[in-house]
Protein backbone atom coordinates (compact mmCIF):
# COMPACT_ATOMS: atom_id res chain seq x y z
CA UNK A 1 0.00 0.00 0.00
CA UNK A 2 3.26 2.52 0.84
CA UNK A 3 5.18 1.44 -1.89
CA UNK A 4 1.93 2.51 -4.38
CA UNK A 5 1.39 5.62 -2.72
CA UNK A 6 4.69 6.11 -3.39
CA UNK A 7 4.79 5.97 -6.41
CA UNK A 8 1.19 8.08 -7.32
CA UNK A 9 2.73 10.81 -5.92
CA UNK A 10 6.09 10.19 -7.66
CA UNK A 11 4.17 10.08 -10.72
CA UNK A 12 2.08 13.01 -9.93
CA UNK A 13 5.25 14.89 -9.28
CA UNK A 14 6.66 14.10 -12.66
CA UNK A 15 3.24 15.40 -14.33
CA UNK A 16 3.47 18.35 -12.67
CA UNK A 17 6.90 18.94 -13.85
CA UNK A 18 6.05 18.42 -17.09
CA UNK A 19 3.09 20.40 -17.52
CA UNK A 20 5.43 23.55 -16.19
CA UNK A 21 8.01 22.42 -18.52
CA UNK A 22 5.76 22.77 -21.06
CA UNK A 23 4.95 26.53 -20.64
CA UNK A 24 8.43 27.95 -20.89
CA UNK A 25 10.24 28.02 -24.53
CA UNK A 26 13.80 28.99 -23.22
CA UNK A 27 15.83 26.01 -22.80
CA UNK A 28 18.21 27.34 -19.70
CA UNK A 29 15.16 28.75 -18.34
CA UNK A 30 13.66 24.86 -18.56
CA UNK A 31 16.58 23.57 -16.87
CA UNK A 32 16.48 26.80 -14.14
CA UNK A 33 12.90 25.81 -13.60
CA UNK A 34 13.63 22.15 -13.07
CA UNK A 35 16.15 22.48 -10.81
CA UNK A 36 13.92 24.82 -8.63
CA UNK A 37 11.48 22.18 -8.60
CA UNK A 38 13.61 19.20 -7.69
CA UNK A 39 15.00 20.87 -5.18
CA UNK A 40 12.52 22.66 -2.99
CA UNK A 41 9.10 21.49 -3.80
CA UNK A 42 9.41 19.31 -1.07
CA UNK A 43 10.24 21.60 1.57
CA UNK A 44 8.07 23.85 0.02
CA UNK A 45 5.03 21.23 0.64
CA UNK A 46 6.10 20.59 4.14
CA UNK A 47 5.76 24.52 5.09
CA UNK A 48 2.52 24.50 3.54
CA UNK A 49 1.34 21.80 5.33
CA UNK A 50 2.35 23.50 8.73
CA UNK A 51 -0.02 26.27 7.82
CA UNK A 52 -2.71 24.26 5.91
CA UNK A 53 -3.02 20.65 7.70
CA UNK A 54 -4.34 19.36 4.93
CA UNK A 55 -2.52 17.99 1.81
CA UNK A 56 -4.97 18.66 -1.28
CA UNK A 57 -4.79 22.69 -0.16
CA UNK A 58 -0.69 22.06 0.50
CA UNK A 59 0.00 20.85 -2.60
CA UNK A 60 -2.54 23.62 -4.37
CA UNK A 61 -0.04 26.10 -2.88
CA UNK A 62 2.52 24.41 -3.97
CA UNK A 63 1.47 25.07 -7.25
CA UNK A 64 0.60 28.54 -6.73
CA UNK A 65 3.69 29.17 -5.71
CA UNK A 66 5.47 27.27 -8.59
CA UNK A 67 2.76 29.83 -11.05
CA UNK A 68 4.47 32.78 -9.55
CA UNK A 69 7.68 31.29 -10.21
CA UNK A 70 7.34 30.69 -13.77
CA UNK A 71 6.17 34.84 -13.95
CA UNK A 72 9.53 35.32 -12.31
CA UNK A 73 11.75 32.95 -12.96
CA UNK A 74 14.36 35.55 -15.02
CA UNK A 75 14.63 37.49 -11.22
CA UNK A 76 14.77 34.57 -9.27
CA UNK A 77 19.04 33.10 -9.21
CA UNK A 78 20.31 29.47 -8.62
CA UNK A 79 23.75 30.83 -7.32
CA UNK A 80 22.75 31.18 -3.25
CA UNK A 81 20.81 28.18 -2.14
CA UNK A 82 20.19 29.31 0.99
CA UNK A 83 18.26 32.83 -0.39
CA UNK A 84 16.26 30.67 -2.78
CA UNK A 85 14.98 28.70 -0.82
CA UNK A 86 14.79 30.63 2.26
CA UNK A 87 12.50 33.29 -1.10
CA UNK A 88 10.21 30.10 -1.93
CA UNK A 89 9.32 28.83 1.59
CA UNK A 90 8.55 32.64 2.41
CA UNK A 91 6.15 32.65 -1.14
CA UNK A 92 4.28 29.50 -0.33
CA UNK A 93 3.75 30.33 3.20
CA UNK A 94 1.98 33.16 2.22
CA UNK A 95 0.18 31.82 -0.14
CA UNK A 96 -1.22 28.91 2.09
CA UNK A 97 -2.19 32.04 4.20
CA UNK A 98 -4.35 33.61 1.64
CA UNK A 99 -5.48 30.00 1.52
CA UNK A 100 -6.24 30.57 5.40
CA UNK A 101 -7.94 33.76 4.95
CA UNK A 102 -10.37 32.97 2.32
CA UNK A 103 -11.49 29.71 4.50
CA UNK A 104 -12.15 32.40 7.34
CA UNK A 105 -9.22 30.16 9.47
CA UNK A 106 -6.12 31.65 11.60
CA UNK A 107 -2.74 30.38 10.33
CA UNK A 108 -0.83 28.49 13.03
CA UNK A 109 2.28 29.22 12.00
CA UNK A 110 5.47 30.18 14.01
CA UNK A 111 8.09 32.92 12.81
CA UNK A 112 10.81 30.45 14.31
CA UNK A 113 10.10 28.24 11.50
CA UNK A 114 11.51 30.85 8.47
CA UNK A 115 14.74 30.91 10.36
CA UNK A 116 15.76 28.04 9.36
CA UNK A 117 15.03 28.74 5.77
CA UNK A 118 16.82 32.08 6.39
CA UNK A 119 19.94 32.81 4.14
CA UNK A 120 23.62 32.15 6.24
CA UNK A 121 25.40 35.51 5.51
CA UNK A 122 28.40 33.89 6.69
CA UNK A 123 27.90 32.16 3.85
CA UNK A 124 27.70 35.48 1.20
CA UNK A 125 30.89 37.27 1.13
CA UNK A 126 28.75 39.67 0.08
CA UNK A 127 26.99 40.80 2.50
CA UNK A 128 27.59 42.52 5.59
CA UNK A 129 28.13 40.64 8.35
CA UNK A 130 26.43 41.14 11.32
CA UNK A 131 28.15 39.79 14.36
CA UNK A 132 26.02 37.12 16.75
CA UNK A 133 24.94 39.40 18.88
CA UNK A 134 23.35 41.90 16.58
CA UNK A 135 22.04 39.33 14.27
CA UNK A 136 20.37 37.77 17.34
CA UNK A 137 18.33 40.92 18.26
CA UNK A 138 17.58 41.36 14.60
CA UNK A 139 15.69 37.96 14.93
CA UNK A 140 14.57 38.70 18.30
CA UNK A 141 12.98 41.71 16.81
CA UNK A 142 11.51 39.83 13.93
CA UNK A 143 9.74 37.61 15.82
CA UNK A 144 7.48 40.14 17.34
CA UNK A 145 6.88 41.67 13.42
CA UNK A 146 3.57 41.17 11.55
CA UNK A 147 4.78 37.87 9.13
CA UNK A 148 4.09 40.48 6.09
CA UNK A 149 6.68 42.93 7.42
CA UNK A 150 8.97 40.07 8.28
CA UNK A 151 8.10 39.22 4.12
CA UNK A 152 8.52 42.46 2.49
CA UNK A 153 11.88 43.43 4.48
CA UNK A 154 13.99 40.29 3.47
CA UNK A 155 12.39 40.22 -0.27
CA UNK A 156 13.12 44.00 -0.33
CA UNK A 157 16.75 44.11 1.74
CA UNK A 158 18.07 40.35 0.93
CA UNK A 159 16.90 39.53 -2.52
CA UNK A 160 17.21 42.97 -3.60
CA UNK A 161 13.51 42.90 -5.19
CA UNK A 162 11.46 45.84 -6.33
CA UNK A 163 8.89 46.65 -5.06
CA UNK A 164 6.72 45.80 -8.48
CA UNK A 165 8.53 42.13 -8.17
CA UNK A 166 7.43 41.94 -4.15
CA UNK A 167 3.98 42.87 -5.27
CA UNK A 168 3.82 40.54 -8.01
CA UNK A 169 5.09 37.70 -5.95
CA UNK A 170 3.18 38.49 -2.48
CA UNK A 171 -0.22 39.05 -5.18
CA UNK A 172 -1.17 42.60 -3.59
CA UNK A 173 -0.56 46.39 -5.02
CA UNK A 174 2.73 48.08 -4.98
CA UNK A 175 0.96 50.43 -2.75
CA UNK A 176 0.64 48.10 -0.35
CA UNK A 177 4.26 47.02 -0.18
CA UNK A 178 5.01 50.20 -0.07
CA UNK A 179 3.04 51.13 2.91
CA UNK A 180 4.17 47.55 4.67
CA UNK A 181 7.67 48.23 4.13
CA UNK A 182 7.39 51.71 5.54
CA UNK A 183 5.77 50.02 8.67
CA UNK A 184 8.53 47.24 9.15
CA UNK A 185 11.34 49.80 8.98
CA UNK A 186 9.74 51.95 11.38
CA UNK A 187 8.54 48.93 13.95
CA UNK A 188 11.82 47.30 13.70
CA UNK A 189 13.71 50.49 14.56
CA UNK A 190 11.04 50.76 17.41
CA UNK A 191 11.93 47.76 18.86
CA UNK A 192 16.13 47.54 18.24
CA UNK A 193 16.01 50.86 20.17
CA UNK A 194 13.71 49.41 22.88
CA UNK A 195 16.14 46.69 23.37
CA UNK A 196 19.04 48.44 24.16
Amino acid sequence: MRRSRSLRTCERENKMLSFYLSLIIDEPLKSKFETLYLEHRHIMLWMAMRILHDQELAEDAVHDAFLRVLKNLQIISLENCNKTRSFLVILVRNIAIDYLRKQKQQPEIDLADIDQFMPDYRSDPEQVLLDKADRQRVLDAMMKMKPIYVDVLLLQISYDFSTQEIADLLNISPDSVRVHLHRARKQMAQLLKGDE
